[in-house]
């Protein structure tokens, strides 16, 4: 049975959204879907979209997305993502030019961020719209090439239209993933951009850390071709394990954890924080624990636990 991955963990945008131009590194797209899966979390009021909104953020909300020093990384990120414009131009013919955010204050008293979103962008950033994005957001975040992050986005959209299939013209690949001048000839943005971003969607669908990965063919020649994507979902084959995301394998660690250390949930939540700044990391330790489990568990002792703390900090440092 098919997965429901947008009831795990997951931000829905408007297709207007995933569909714009704008130009952010791999860290500025981590930080703005950080601003947006907040902002989905505020309580929506009547006159929400005629102002513009103040969130809170701590450093530890950039976890997934920076190294140990978060605040750093962070005020670095803000910085940049302040810096950057997108362009937006709906069906019928309405453009807009605007920031991803009005202004970023850290707070070194109470250690927090505040982050200004213009009421311009908020309907962008909301399922406002019939046709809408959903996106696992752990998924995204563990991609390391901005060119999987925004082709993931694109696919997202069409995951569930009959057929799984889009086109990009090459116009479109240049405007929607802002390749720039630096790409003029069709074997350069299919060898340094679509090849890099299917082999990095590939291999972590085959590491159960992607729900979707994509088959392509061209159609055309030259500077007239069109790529092809057939979206690919888990569970297509019987063979293929239920738990198939980077949120669900978590969850389950964190399952299994419980009922190791029932007395020490503050260990399970180090080990949780620890898994969702290494997210690379997470089928590593699932392997693990199921591995202990089918050599130790059931035989009259109490050695899991024990040699799961032990895997913990030999294996990952955590302790």
């Amino acid at each position: 049975m098919k997965q429901e991955i947008e009831k795990i963990r997951s931000i829905v945008q408007s297709n207007d959204f995933t569909n714009a131009r704008f130009d952010l590194s791999s860290m500025e797209l981590n930080i703005l879907f950080k601003i947006i899966e907040k902002i989905r979390k505020e309580p929506h009021r009547e006159n929400m979209f005629n102002e513009n909104l103040v969130v809170e953020f701590f450093p530890k909300d950039f976890s997934e997305v920076a190294d140990q020093d978060h605040t750093n990384q962070a005020k670095e990120a803000l910085r940049s993502l302040r810096r950057k414009e997108m362009d937006i131009t709906d069906k019928d013919g309405n453009w807009i030019n605007m920031g991803f955010i009005n202004y970023a204050e850290y707070k070194a008293k109470f250690k927090t961020f505040e982050v200004e979103v213009s009421k311009k962008i908020l309907p962008h950033f909301l399922q406002l719209t019939e046709k809408f994005t959903t996106i696992n957001i752990l998924v995204l975040l563990s991609f390391k090439s901005k060119y999987t992050k925004r082709l993931y986005e694109i696919a997202c959209q069409y995951r569930n239209k009959a057929g799984k299939s889009f086109f990009l013209e090459i116009d479109d690949l240049r405007q929607k993933l802002r390749l720039g001048k630096g790409y003029k000839l069709k074997s350069d943005i299919k060898k340094r951009v679509i090849d890099v971003a299917l082999e990095e969607l590939k291999e972590a669908f085959e590491k159960k850390q992607s729900d979707i990965w994509l088959q392509p063919w061209e159609e055309g020649i030259g500077n007239k071709t069109v790529f092809w994507f057939k979206i690919h979902e888990r569970n297509e084959d019987n063979d293929i394990p239920d738990i198939n995301t980077l949120e669900e394998q978590l969850r389950s660690i964190n399952q299994m954890n419980k009922s190791f250390f029932k007395k020490d949930s503050k260990f399970c939540k180090r080990i949780e924080a620890y898994l969702r700044e290494h997210t690379d990391l997470i089928p590593q330790v699932l392997g693990k624990q199921i591995k202990v489990m089918k050599t130790y568990a059931g035989k009259g002792n109490n050695d899991v636990p024990r040699v799961m703390r032990w895997v913990y900090l030999e294996d990952f440092g955590i302790q």
